[in-house]
């Protein structure tokens, strides 16, 4: 029964940090272009 009322509770402390909240939808696609991008600075650099 808690269970619910946990997954509500999660959400609302998140309201700061959304951005990790979004990707969690399609973490996949996310992590390819964040590699994609950390590995294009790190040759740039």
């Amino acid at each position: 029964m808690p269970v619910g009322p946990v997954m509500p509770v999660g959400p609302v402390m998140p309201v700061g940090p959304v951005f990790p909240l979004e990707p969690l939808g399609r973490l996949p696609s996310q992590l390819k272009q964040l590699r994609g991008y950390m590995y294009v600075l790190l040759s740039i650099f």
